[in-house]
């Protein structure tokens, strides 16, 4: 129960500590799992893939699209250490562009410098590695990779940007929060058919410069040896013609500061092998003896010895397409709502049809089944009509329903599967035993057929459901969100999110928690985590005895370890936790601290995306039965209560005797005192000034 007005005034004299300004920090968590299975690996907060299969750019951003992900965007050193250890020896493509994206496909370039931004356009250029010849801008079409298996001196692993039609490999990034348990990740894994789109002009590892394509061989052969190898592929040994078009060339090479050049000497006159001019060749100062020639680590053409030593040589071709074909304008075709399932107007529901005969009627079931859905049961002529009504292969799909006298309008539930097993034969002639109903899809009438045949089938499952941002909730992954900045104790708190049809927040990863915190601003704010016995409504008071703290959303298990130093998430005393937002660096901001319930703090509540099914408001306090605050808190707004005081934290600076003076105007209170160590380790905690906290004199 609350204490009365009068007595909580009769329980404490408010105390003031000064604070000044404030900073902010975040910690560790554990994440969902990756999809191992398909190649996908964890590392921090986030899933990658290596995708070996080159492509020019737009083309491996499509894939990853389609992978409900995104060409890799890397955002620090450990990260791109993590990246470089997946992808190997061979250049491959980040997701840095000058092109015009958005989230689901990017414009052709166009004209004016522009600097190269990220194509998961929620993540802003903050790191980056580029390599000193280049600034991360260009007036050119120009898309970003990492310039990884060259020779050391060449920028090994630093990006380089340049045409977005090499073709390279390249790494795919998701958050696992992004696969919520009602939607399959990739949709490729939806039953639609996946096309690749072939967005480079050249072939594979090779690069496109200017109008001609390189390939970049690492073997060390002699000079006749590498143009007979490039005439295996189908160009020649490259030529040079200015010193930046040697410069590009030179940052590729591999293994080695030198690599063959098709200029040779034909009757005492040096020739390009492709017939080009050399009037232009960027020589080197010191022209040496010899009949063939290299490219240095410079950019500059070197005479030297056909024969010995050898050495990796460029080879220089034509376009290998004369023509690509058009981009996606959008990778998917994804509603809101449903995303690549097919959306339904005249309800809530969502449908994935897979019209190859692939798999029997249990196979089917199953299936739909894994994909949070269920084997349609038609329940009225509406949806028939709209099954109808899309586009039709004349192929069976299989339906959830055991009776072979089916009729449209029947009440079929399709939230469990019924047996398939049927004794009897539908028609004249057919044998006994197990019979499945299935729709001739495009015709729309219903047949029964053996359950053990291979048809296609039809899954339903309800739409992706939004929040209510008019009532100030935000999504993020699979829950809602909500800032309350109407401070209680934490009681009072978690009572008034479960009025709103949720609970305290539980942070369960780190992108989770710089959600909350960007959305909480730089104040400390509860969150779910007590020591109290807590039920799906209500918490009981803390027992004697050393207890461990949980969540109070009690379907979690506490795997968030993100406690200040100096705590453990357990404790002998009634303890709530909340996140020390806005102290000062040594007082570790944004960690978790566990203190008295009665402080008066902000909090956030949270609620999944699907709390709100037909026929329910989400909110129960939208349902008009009269919703009362209840105040738990012993102090006044902001205000922190530590053993029988409440501590006020100022933050404008004054002189002692003003500061004083302000104490004493804030309901009588004086500035704080110190009686040991531990209470001056609270109030230190609590810091939130720029400058070196001072010592604790005795």
């Amino acid at each position: 129960m609350m204490a009365p007005l009068a007595a909580r005034l009769a329980l404490v004299p408010l105390s003031c500590v000064v604070w000044m300004m404030y900073s902010c920090a975040a910690g560790v968590t554990r994440h969902k799992p990756c999809d191992t299975n398909h190649g996908w690996n964890s590392h921090g907060s986030k899933c990658y893939k290596k995708i070996d299969a080159t492509n020019g750019w737009l083309g491996a951003r499509h894939d990853c699209l389609w992978e409900a992900g995104d060409l890799v965007s890397i955002t620090s050193e450990e990260e791109e250490k993590f990246v470089k250890s997946q992808m190997g020896d061979k250049p491959f493509w980040i997701g840095l562009s000058n092109l015009v994206c958005d989230k689901d496909s990017c414009q052709i370039f166009g004209a004016g410098e522009k600097r190269l931004n990220w194509s998961d356009t929620g993540v802003t250029p903050t790191y980056t590695n580029w390599d000193t010849a280049q600034d991360g801008s260009s007036d050119d079409e120009s898309c970003a990779y990492v310039n990884q298996g060259v020779y050391s001196n060449s920028g090994r692993g630093k990006w380089r940007h340049g045409s977005c039609r090499s073709s390279l490999a390249y790494m795919c990034e998701r958050s696992p929060d992004d696969c919520p348990d009602v939607w399959p990740c990739s949709y490729k894994d939806l039953g639609y058919t996946y096309s690749r789109v072939e967005t480079s002009d050249c072939d594979s590892g090779e690069f496109l410069y200017k109008d001609s394509c390189y390939h970049f061989e690492g073997r060390k052969v002699n000079w006749q040896a590498a143009e007979d190898f490039c005439e295996e592929e189908g160009g020649l040994l490259a030529s040079v013609h200015s010193k930046v078009d040697g410069q590009f060339l030179a940052a590729h090479q591999r293994i080695a500061w030198y690599s063959w050049l098709g200029l040779k000497k034909n009757n005492g006159k040096f020739e390009w092998r492709d017939g080009s001019s050399t009037d232009d060749v960027p020589w080197h100062l010191l022209k040496y003896s010899g009949d063939c020639t290299k490219l240095t680590g410079a950019g500059e053409v070197e005479i030297d010895s056909c024969t010995s030593p050898t050495r990796p040589s460029i080879c220089q071709k034509g376009k290998a397409r004369a023509s690509l074909p058009p981009l996606p304008a959008s990778a998917s075709d994804k509603s809101p709502k449903c995303g690549l399932w097919r959306e339904n107007p005249a309800n809530d529901f969502c449908y994935l049809i897979n019209d190859m005969a692939t798999k029997t009627w249990k196979e089917a079931r199953d299936e739909c089944a894994r994909r949070r859905g269920n084997l349609l049961a038609i329940t009225d002529l509406q949806e028939h009509n709209f099954i109808h009504g899309l586009p039709a292969s004349g192929s069976s799909l299989w339906l959830d329903a055991s009776d072979t006298n089916v009729e449209v309008g029947s009440k079929q539930s399709d939230e469990s599967s019924p047996s398939s097993v049927l004794l009897g034969a539908s028609n004249p002639g057919d044998p006994p035993g197990r019979r499945c109903n299935s729709l001739l899809h495009g015709k729309g009438s219903m047949e029964v057929v053996d359950c053990e045949k291979k048809s296609g089938y039809v899954c339903r499952r309800r739409g992706i459901q939004t929040c209510e941002m008019t009532k100030g909730w935000h999504s993020f992954g699979s829950s809602c969100y909500r800032k309350m900045e109407t401070t209680n104790g934490w009681l009072g708190a978690r009572y008034d999110c479960v009025w709103e049809g949720g609970d305290l927040v539980s942070i369960t990863s780190e992108d989770e928690q710089k959600f909350v915190m960007e959305q909480m601003g730089d104040k400390p704010f509860w969150i779910g985590l007590s020591n109290l016995d807590c039920a799906e409504v209500w918490c009981q008071f803390f027992k004697a005895g050393e207890k461990r703290l949980t969540w109070s959303d009690t379907a979690l298990t506490p795997t968030y370890a993100n406690w200040t130093s100096s705590q453990d998430g357990s404790s002998d005393d009634e303890s709530c936790t909340y996140v020390n937002q806005g102290v000062h660096v040594d007082s570790q901001p944004g960690k978790l601290r566990h203190g008295s319930c009665r402080s008066s703090l902000m909090y956030m509540c949270e609620r999944p995306l699907d709390a709100c099914p037909d026929g329910r408001l989400c909110s129960y306090k939208d349902y008009g039965i009269g919703y009362n605050r209840v105040e738990t808190s012993y102090c006044d707004t902001g205000d922190f209560l530590y053993r029988d005081s409440c501590y006020h934290f100022e933050g404008m600076k004054r002189t002692w005797e003003a500061a004083e003076r302000f104490c004493e105007e804030w309901n009588g209170g004086h500035l704080a005192s110190v009686q040991s160590l531990v209470d001056g380790q609270f109030l230190a905690g609590e810091l939130q000034d720029k400058l070196p906290i001072p010592a604790i004199v005795p």
